[in-house]
């Protein structure tokens, strides 16, 4: 009977250890690209979230002049700001708003954006605004959501 050598065993192990090592990399790289994404995506739901909560500038914009979209108007929501939002095209205000992801907003019953209904990437924010009318005070809510669609 032949006699084994003791270095055969070792290459079925070694094999074995680079397919665990290899499984364990790609595994990592696809957790650390997602992982960047949702970071991606929740910046820009910050910076839209900060720019929308804001006076704008110039702060009496227009959809001609207009650099920076707020809605605010000394820390009150200003109605005529979001209708001109709500009539800018999506594309425009997706450009000023500097974001690459899908958005939309909710507030007063009102959609401006985009709809989802099944997105990859989610985030919500819930941010709250001073709503003045007919000598009433409100304060309202105001959902800000940013999204990456399936579909694209």
């Amino acid at each position: 009977m032949p006699k084994l050598l003791k270095g055969q065993l070792w290459y079925f192990d070694l094999i074995i250890a680079l397919t665990i090592f290899i499984l364990i990399i790609i595994l990592s790289f696809k957790y650390l690209a997602d992982y960047s994404r949702d970071i991606s995506i929740t910046s820009e739901a910050e910076t839209l979230s900060e720019s929308l909560l804001s006076e704008g500038l110039p702060k009496e914009w227009n959809e001609e002049n207009v650099s920076i979209i707020g809605i605010m108007d000394n820390n009150e929501l200003d109605l005529a700001k979001l209708s001109s939002l709500q009539n800018m095209s999506y594309e425009m205000a997706k450009t000023i708003f500097s974001i690459r992801s899908d958005f939309s907003i909710l507030i007063l019953n009102r959609t401006i954006g985009m709809n989802y209904t099944d997105p990859e990437n989610l985030v919500e924010f819930n941010r709250y605004v001073v709503y003045r009318h007919d000598d009433i005070a409100e304060i309202i809510p105001v959902t800000i959501v940013v999204f990456d669609d399936k579909s694209k």
